[in-house]
C-alpha cells in the first residue's frame, strides 16, 4: 500500500464520517481487497473471516466519528481489524468452552486464497510458519512485512510500547528462523533473512 492510498482512504473517511454513503461505499471499495487478506493472515480459522470483516466494516461506520484525520488512515483501519479478529477468537474460545471443549470448524467448501496463486512452494511453507505463531507475534509479522509498517507504527497499532513491539518482532523472527533451518541440521537456512 503507498502513501497516497492512504491519503485517499483518510480523505473518504472524513466525508463518510460527515454521512457520506458513497463515500463509504468508495472507502469500502477500495479497502475490502488489504482488509481481506490482513484478517486472513491473522485468522487461523477460515470460517470466520468472512464474518470478521464484516464486523470490521461495522465497527468502521461506528467508528468513523473517533478517527483523527490529521493521522494516517492506514494505521487506524489495521489496529481496528487487529481489534476484531482479537474479539472473534475471544467469542470462538467462550464457544468452545461453552461446548464442553469440542470446537466444531465446519469446512464446507475450500478456504478462500486471497493471495491468489502468486505464492510458490517456499513461500507457502513460509505462509504456513507465520501461522504457526502466537496472534500476538503474528500481528507484528504481518504489520511489519506485509503492511511495512515501522516498530514504533507496530507498537501505536497494537496499543502497547514499541520496545515490546521490538521483543515481539525478535521472538517471531528468532522462531521463524528455527524452523527454518536446514532438515538435515546444517546452518544453511531454507530462505534468506531479509525475507522474514
Amino acid at each position: 500500500m503507498d502513501k497516497s492510498s492512504s491519503a485517499d482512504w483518510s480523505s473518504l473517511a472524513q466525508c463518510a464520517a460527515r454521512g457520506d454513503q458513497g463515500a463509504f461505499s468508495l472507502l469500502y471499495q477500495s479497502t475490502v481487497t488489504e482488509v481481506y487478506r490482513t484478517v486472513y493472515l491473522l485468522s487461523h480459522a477460515s470460517i470466520d473471516v468472512e464474518e470478521i470483516v464484516q464486523e470490521v466494516y461495522i465497527g468502521i461506520w461506528k467508528s468513523l466519528g473517533r478517527y483523527d484525520a490529521t493521522r494516517p488512515f492506514s494505521p487506524w483501519l489495521h489496529g481496528l481489524i487487529i481489534r476484531q479478529v482479537r474479539n472473534a477468537r475471544r467469542s470462538r474460545w467462550r464457544r468452545w468452552r461453552l461446548l464442553s471443549g469440542e470446537l466444531e470448524l465446519h469446512r464446507e467448501e475450500p478456504a478462500p486464497q486471497p493471495l491468489g496463486g502468486l505464492l510458490t512452494d517456499h513461500h507457502m511453507d513460509l505462509l504456513s510458519a507465520i501461522e504457526s505463531l502466537p496472534l500476538r507475534l503474528r500481528e507484528v509479522i504481518i504489520l511489519r512485512y506485509f503492511h511495512g509498517y515501522s516498530l514504533v507504527e507496530i507498537g501505536e497499532i497494537l496499543r502497547i510500547p514499541s520496545g515490546t513491539a521490538r521483543s515481539r518482532h525478535h521472538e517471531a523472527v528468532r522462531r521463524l528462523r528455527i524452523d527454518y533451518e536446514a532438515p538435515d541440521g546444517g546452518e544453511q537456512p531454507k530462505c534468506q533473512p531479509n525475507e522474514i
